[in-house]
Order: C-alpha cells, then sequence, then structure tokens
C-alpha cells in the first residue's frame, strides 16, 4: 500500500474514501452495538431519521464538526479529530470489523475498567503475606508497581496504551461517582 501512497492523488482519494466510508460505518456498527433504530439515534442525537441514514451512507460524506460531535454526545463516546501521518493512519486501520469500529461507551468503558482494577487489586492482595496478628497491619502497595498494573490492566480494557493521566482522570471519576451514588 505504501508503493501506492507515493502518489499524490491516491493519498487523497486514499484519505476521502478513508473518512467517508469509515464514519459511515462506525456509525451504522455504534448504532447496532446499542440496539437502536435510526429513529433512535436521530432522536438521541438530535436529528432527524433521514440525517441518520445520510450518515451512515459512506457515498454521503458530508459531516460538520458540530454533527460528529452530536453523535459522540449520543452515543457517550470520544471524538478526536486530528491530522495525523499515513503511517498512523494505516496502523489504525487494523480492526475495522463492526465489533473493532463499536467503541465501548463512558458507562461501559468504566464498568470494565473498575473490574479490572478490583481484579488487579484482589490478586495484589492474594499475593501478599497474610497479616501477623503482633505485627503493624501492612500499608497498601504504592509506587510503581500498582501503577504498572493499573495501566496495563486499563490498556487490555481500553485497547490502547493510554497516557498515566488518563488513567488517573478515569479511576478518579470513577471514585466521584462512588461517592455520587451514581
Amino acid at each position: 500500500m505504501f508503493d501506492e501512497l507515493s502518489n499524490k492523488k491516491f493519498r487523497d482519494a486514499f484519505l476521502e474514501a478513508n473518512i467517508k466510508t469509515g464514519i459511515a460505518f462506525q456509525v451504522r456498527a455504534l448504532r447496532e452495538h446499542h440496539g437502536w433504530s435510526q429513529a433512535e439515534l436521530g432522536r438521541r442525537a438530535g436529528k432527524p431519521q433521514n440525517v441518520i441514514s445520510r450518515l451512515e451512507d459512506p457515498d454521503y460524506g458530508k459531516f460538520t464538526i458540530r454533527t460528529l460531535l452530536d453523535l459522540a454526545s449520543a452515543f457517550d463516546v470520544a471524538l478526536l479529530v486530528k491530522f495525523v501521518s499515513y503511517s498512523y493512519l494505516a496502523s489504525s486501520l487494523e480492526d475495522v470489523s463492526p465489533t473493532g469500529l463499536a467503541v465501548p461507551s463512558f458507562e461501559e468503558e468504566m464498568k470494565a475498567f473498575e473490574a479490572d482494577v478490583n481484579r488487579t487489586g484482589e490478586a495484589i492482595s492474594a499475593a501478599q503475606p497474610s497479616e501477623d496478628a503482633n505485627r503493624k497491619p501492612r500499608e497498601p502497595l504504592r509506587g510503581s508497581l500498582v501503577n504498572i498494573q493499573l495501566q496495563r490492566a486499563a490498556s487490555d480494557v481500553l485497547k490502547a496504551r493510554p497516557h498515566p493521566y488518563i488513567l488517573g482522570a478515569l479511576l478518579q471519576a470513577g471514585q466521584q461517582r462512588k461517592q455520587l451514588g451514581l
């Protein structure tokens, strides 16, 4: 494919086709993942059903940032719009199956993240020697080992290598949700 990308017209056509089909297929994959009709997605995104139908048509391709933000809100997922290298674009096309395109909503992501954090914490606790009744209780493990294990667990859940700041923000958001009873 990189030989073909040496041609500027091919690169431009490849980029346009990837955006048009990629967004259309991902909108449909996410909608079907949630079990929604086009009308239901339209209601949640504040768009009529015929607009959703056009957005799912790979030949349409006239997306606005506002419409993409409305869809991201309806699906409760993040939206990333940035300029990238062609090698980055090619690597992002590894899994374009409906399952690969149906990214988890924030709620699904947090549940999976919290489950993995709990499993990791249970595994750490099980690996520690039992407390002797005459000894001071052991402080929870802190530092790089726990951080590395949490990052690896979250990476498996998120299918990416997120920045530690993001992991901390996700964990903090989950703790705040528990405190608020959400």
